[in-house]
């Protein structure tokens, strides 16, 4: 027997099953007071259906025949459930009073029985007490079908105690009314953290150092990697020289080119572009169970880069045959070998050929005395005492200007007879 209840008026007690009720074969009578057929038989084809003026009443019928319902202590707007059941193939119909019939199909081959359920409402008409029916299901088979996890509700939160299952962590509650579905599938799958990349920007050329009076002619070039963030919306490109307020060359919506047009390089940091892109919020990704997740979002922000040209002196070395000081800027620039930016500890080789009677290597005077000179082949023997400390100003390229140099000039009364090394340490 399919388990209902009955629910008693003003009570809220539930009762176990639908109360079970036969259609009558004309020799009972009705119960003392039943307004249609007081103190008589009822009559053939009859369900009698006592609602005992409750709220809400269920009752079973397994039946074979037509009949015809009639009620016996209906409360007005009281509602009660019937539940049909049926086991031969046959239809049969159910008769009510105010003219509506049900048909109840019978069974179909390899089924045990079907059914047919309505809802009921008692209400009055003309002063009568009239069945007003909603909501019929013809067959057991179909109630079951709509019985879904799209459907069915948890029908009390329940929160987890000690344990993790799929996408549920300890301590998570499942809120009552969620639907069997989403909690099940939230069982079984497990929230992956989605990624986030942030933008890059790139900048040429790079940064170089220079010699001092360097003209350059750069064409500055940014770019953007937009990745996870959004969409660039300024470039700004500024230029500050020794000093001087920031001057902007460029303040537009997009990237641009800037091409720079002749400029010398002077002494130490001179020339600084700064090249700054601004962009938008990024987008919130989509996880693995179908939720944003904001976590990591790349937000509105900017990025920057520098190109910085700085002006160096340079070191210059050589050998020759010549017997003489030198005298002249030009002179110490026509040396061959260039060490960049010498600093105090700076280390080169000059090598000596063979014949060579005079060797010179020059720096700015900023810097220490030379701190050693060695002669490699003799076993890095100190010949520093053999060199003349000279003081004169020596240009940078393109004639920049001058700056003073320490000048140190060996000349030896007999021409080397074989080639040597000398290390100079600064």
């Amino acid at each position: 027997m399919s388990t209902g209840r009955i629910i008693q008026a003003n009570s809220g007690l539930m009762a176990k099953e639908p109360t079970r009720v036969f259609v009558s074969d004309g020799t009972k009578k009705y119960p003392f007071g039943h307004p249609d057929y007081f103190s008589s038989f009822q009559p053939d084809g009859t369900l009698l259906l006592d609602l005992h003026n409750n709220e809400y009443s269920e009752f079973r019928v397994d039946t074979d025949r037509d009949c015809n319902p009639t009620l016996y202590q209906a409360l007005n707007g009281g509602r009660y459930k019937l539940f049909v059941y049926r086991t031969t193939p046959d239809p049969i119909n159910l008769f009510f009073s105010d003219a509506q019939t049900y048909v109840i199909n019978g069974t179909k081959d390899g089924e045990a029985q079907s059914l047919l359920i309505l809802d009921i409402e008692v209400a009055t008409l003309n002063g009568k007490l009239i069945n007003r029916i909603g909501a019929t299901s013809e067959k057991l088979e179909e109630i079951v079908k709509s019985l879904t996890t799209n459907t069915i509700k948890i029908s009390e939160a329940f929160t987890f105690n000690g344990v993790s299952l799929g996408g549920y962590a300890d301590g998570d509650t499942v809120e009552k009314d969620t639907l069997l579905h989403d909690y099940l599938k939230k069982t079984a799958q497990k929230t992956l953290p989605v990624t986030y990349t942030a933008p890059s920007m790139g900048l040429t050329p790079s940064s170089t150092s220079v010699e001092a009076g360097t003209i350059i002619t750069p064409s500055i070039i940014a770019s953007f990697t937009q990745k996870d963030a959004g969409a660039l919306n300024r470039y700004l490109l500024q230029l500050s020289t020794d000093g001087a307020d920031d001057v902007s060359l460029i303040d537009a919506a997009a990237l641009q080119t800037y091409n720079q047009a002749a400029i010398v390089v002077g002494d130490g940091q001179y020339l600084k572009y700064t090249s700054s892109i601004f962009y938008d919020e990024g987008i919130t990704k989509i996880n693995n169970v179908g939720e944003e997740d904001p976590t990591g979002k790349i937000l509105a922000g900017s990025l920057s880069k520098m190109l910085i040209y700085t002006g160096i002196r340079n070191c210059f070395y050589g050998v020759d045959t010549n017997n003489s000081q030198p005298s002249t800027s030009a002179q110490i620039r026509a040396l061959a070998g260039i060490k960049s930016n010498p600093v105090n500890g700076s280390t080169f080789n000059i090598n000596i050929a063979e014949g060579t009677k005079r060797i010179i290597f020059a720096y700015p005077a900023t810097l220490r005395d030379v701190s050693s000179v060695q002669y490699v082949e003799l076993g890095n023997g100190e010949v520093g005492d053999t060199f003349t400390k000279l003081t004169y100003n020596v240009e940078g390229v393109n004639g920049f200007n001058a700056i003073a140099y320490k000048i140190y000039v060996c000349i030896v009364p007999v021409a080397f007879n074989a080639s040597a090394t000398y290390k100079v340490i600064i």
